[in-house]
């Protein structure tokens, strides 16, 4: 069990040994990540109903952020990346909260090194849509799933791109937005993630989503609906450009 409720007294130490690894723009996500406290995570992962489960996969775990908390409420979390630079900057932090139920692993999503209904519940924020092969990596997550297993994950809409990509992007707005069309194409993905696309895959992939909607507003409990627990709250204002879908695996 972490003792201590707070991410942000870990940022100042790990700025002064770990920030020159990763790009700036890295770096100042990392600082969001934890700057909104241990005690939001916890709020938010019980809001969701991912409490009390014998083994959690947090799938794009990153440095962690979710995992410490996940691990304070379940009994076990498997915390997976591809980025071992992430990672490592996730050992960092777990030296200073020691975590003895939460196993790091490199791994892509498509290929996780774990054996077919091993896990009782997943969560994949802000990282699906990253996935080279989204309809593989929920197919992956299906076999990694119990009967009935829960999923919970969070991705960017296209109109993300627009409101807030497009309005730091340096120079011209039509070039950036040319080029990140073109490494799509390139890469054989969609160029965009759109609301249809993602539950016809759901449907696909045998999973029946439960609760859908902007950021915070989603739960395996059907209490926490109504409430909204947001961590971008200026994207939640008008067009919500993040999507999240809570989902069951459906029985064979």
């Amino acid at each position: 069990m972490i003792q201590m409720d707070e991410f942000r007294g870990i940022l100042e130490s790990l700025s002064k040994s770990h920030k020159h690894l990763v790009s700036e723009t890295e770096w100042n996500t990392i600082e969001i990540e934890l700057s909104r406290g241990y005690k939001t995570y916890i709020k938010r992962i019980e809001q969701l109903g991912i409490v009390g489960q014998s083994r959690v996969l947090d799938a794009g775990s990153g440095i962690g952020n979710w995992s410490f908390p996940l691990a304070s409420l379940n009994r076990e979390v498997i915390a997976i990346d591809s980025n071992s630079t992430r990672l490592l900057i996730c050992n960092e932090i777990r030296k200073v909260l020691p975590c003895n139920n939460m196993t790091l692993v490199h791994s892509d999503f498509a290929n996780i090194p774990l054996a077919d209904e091993t896990v009782d519940a997943i969560v994949c924020y802000s990282a699906l849509m990253f996935a080279d092969d989204i309809n593989a990596v929920l197919q992956e997550f299906n076999r990694l799933l119990s009967a009935r297993g829960r999923l919970f994950f969070m991705v960017d809409l296209w109109h993300w791109y627009f409101l807030d990509h497009l309005r730091e992007a340096r120079g011209s707005k039509f070039s950036y937005l040319f080029s990140f069309i073109i490494r799509k194409l390139a890469l054989g993905r969609p160029i965009f993630l759109a609301k249809k696309r993602i539950q016809y895959l759901m449907r696909r992939n045998g999973f029946a989503i439960v609760s859908q909607g902007k950021d915070g507003s989603t739960s395996f409990c059907k209490d926490s609906m109504k409430q909204v627990l947001t961590f971008y709250p200026e994207a939640n204002r008008n067009f919500s450009p993040l999507y999240e879908v809570c989902a069951l695996k459906l029985d064979r």
